[in-house]
């Protein structure tokens, strides 16, 4: 079985203390709430996990989690998870977020990036219109 650090994501020995790479206290990892797994997981290496990360957190709903949605938007690479970023902060109902969103409904970003900000648009536009 293959382990990793749960902060830097590097591989370490199962009954390692502490990370040789972050310097990070593996056992008090296990202390954190889980939204903040979650984003700890935003930085994992293998972009399926950070995309399950992600959809999760967009489900939550935290709003502690908008903050590190946010900056890994701003570098995030992957198409596929940049459209799940989007989606999961147009969960968060911050209109707030809106604009910045629609920054990625440009010719300037993949098919599925532009149909998630045209998605989250819609959806907040509409949930304006009802109130």
């Amino acid at each position: 079985m293959i382990f990793f650090c749960p902060h830097c994501w590097n591989e370490i020995r199962e009954e390692t203390e502490i990370c040789p790479f972050c310097g990070t206290h593996i056992s008090k990892e296990s202390e954190k709430s889980f939204t903040d797994k979650l984003i700890s997981a935003l930085n994992h290496p293998e972009p399926k996990t950070r995309m399950r990360a992600v959809n999760i957190l967009g489900k939550l709903g935290d709003r502690k989690a908008v903050p590190a949605l946010t900056e890994r938007l701003e570098r995030e690479k992957d198409a596929f998870v940049l459209s799940e970023i989007i989606m999961a902060l147009g969960m968060m109902n911050d209109n707030s977020l809106i604009d910045a969103l629609s920054n990625y409904n440009s010719n300037d970003y993949p098919i599925v990036v532009r149909n998630a900000a045209k998605k989250v648009i819609t959806l907040q536009s509409e949930k304006k219109g009802k109130r």
